[in-house]
């Protein structure tokens, strides 16, 4: 059985210092990891209790949407780690709902992580503009932006970090100059590792930035990674770099976030050895497609259609024919479109098929110990089992998301775990 571990909830100030510990009045803790999106942290606690309604020096009570962060320390009770807290959540107080009767009343709280304020920022240009088009070129320093040489989706989205960083202070129209660096700033460091990936051609108007990073991310073209100081999964502590508050995400990017675990971490619901005590299935028609059709405007000339069809015709054979169209604007390279739309089709190919699993609370297999987001995992449900399920399976399924649950009596535990058969989003196998 994995080490135990013990859970810190503090609350803070915008720039991550401490205002006030909520362990002991925070109640239903989560915390939520979803591969390439905003982690959530969400807790309840009692509204007249003087650790969230006492006001602070900046005139807002300790509890307040938007002005305040919350990190979530994690501390491993084993003796390889004891005494030794890792921050594995630090994000915004984004929503509060207040309930209250005749004899109580309570705030709900829920956080996001600060790649959330990316869907509130615009795409800039290498000036900090943004009224015009925002183009990336694949063939290097050409076309009308010559700042703008592509090196592929996690160069491109790196520049799209740090420019709004640097701009966003000022309002369209205005100076070109640096933006003002205490209004700009995401949160967000772009310190961590980028690893090259597949030059593409894209062109933004007047698009946001989480957006298009979620386009390439479900594209397969690359994978968002947050790491703390020592390049572990997690957040940044305030004083980051020695000067800076204010900082919470080291952010970088890898091709294809996980490693293979095989049967290093084996979840099983109703198979043997029984890690797994509850299990949903998912297989929707909805996002099927047997042929892909993008419009595509090119940087010069008059638009033209790109057609994928069926591969090899199977899935047509078997589903019937399902067409999905949309203009992509953003993409601009023909040869870029064609492949982008030959993934899109090997992706949509088959029903969507997702598998939610829940481990059992004393399973010896853990998040940030034993798995992490992107890895692929054993996952297995019987079909000859009790109870049976419709249809087995079995094989490595890769992790997109799971929920931690912190319970006063018992700790931490998997409330569940998201992962996708065959290991891609809307893959559930068949052939190519």
């Amino acid at each position: 059985m994995a080490d135990p571990a013990a859970w810190r909830i503090v609350l803070c100030d915008r720039d991550g210092i401490s205002i006030s510990i909520l362990d002991g009045i925070a109640s239903d803790v989560t915390l939520g990891f979803r591969l390439n999106r905003a982690a959530t942290c969400s807790f309840t606690v009692p509204s007249d209790d003087h650790r969230v309604n006492t006001v602070h020096s900046d005139g807002f009570p300790y509890l307040t949407v938007g002005v305040r962060t919350v990190k979530a320390w994690r501390k491993s009770l084993g003796a390889g780690e004891a005494g030794e807290w890792k921050l594995k959540f630090a994000g915004i107080v984004w929503i509060t709902e207040e309930d209250g009767d005749t004899d109580s009343c309570r705030t709900y709280v829920q956080c996001f992580d600060h790649l959330k304020v990316l869907e509130k920022r615009i795409v800039r240009r290498w000036n900090g503009r943004f009224e015009k088009d925002v183009k990336w070129h694949s063939g290097g320093d050409s076309g009308q932006d010559k700042r703008d040489g592509s090196q592929g989706p996690s160069h491109i989205v790196k520049q799209m970090i740090e420019r709004t960083n640097t701009y966003a202070g000022y309002v369209a129209g205005g100076p070109t100059e640096a933006g003002t660096v205490s209004l700009a700033p995401t949160g967000i460091v772009t310190d961590g590792d980028w690893e090259a990936t597949t030059p593409v051609t894209v062109s933004y108007r007047q698009e946001y930035i989480m957006p298009a990073i979620i386009t390439f991310c479900d594209m397969g073209l690359m994978d968002l990674v947050l790491t703390d100081t020592l390049g572990a999964p997690g957040y940044l502590d305030a004083g980051y770099d020695d000067n800076d508050d204010g900082i919470f995400i080291k952010l970088g990017a890898v091709e294809k976030l996980g490693t293979d675990l095989g049967n290093a971490v084996v979840i099983s619901y109703a198979v043997s050895p029984y890690t797994g005590k509850a299990y949903t299935r998912t297989q929707t028609m909805e996002m099927l497609a047997t042929r892909v059709s993008r419009w595509v405007e090119p940087i010069k000339g008059p638009g033209y259609a790109i057609f994928a069809g069926p591969l090899h015709g199977n899935q047509a054979t078997t589903y019937g024919v399902f067409e999905s169209i949309s203009p992509r604007t953003d993409i601009k390279s023909r040869n870029i479109s064609q492949a982008l739309t030959g993934a899109e089709l090997r992706l949509r190919k088959n029903p969507a098929d997702f598998v939610t699993l829940l481990p059992e609370a004393d399973t010896e297999f853990k998040p940030w110990d034993d798995w992490w987001l992107g890895d692929f995992i054993g996952a297995e449900a019987g079909s000859g089992a009790s109870p049976a399920t419709r249809e087995a399976i079995s094989g490595t399924q890769r992790v997109y998301g799971f929920t931690i649950a912190l319970d006063e009596d018992f700790g931490e535990y998997v409330s569940d775990m998201t992962l996708t058969v065959n290991g891609e989003t809307g893959g559930s196998g068949g052939e190519e």
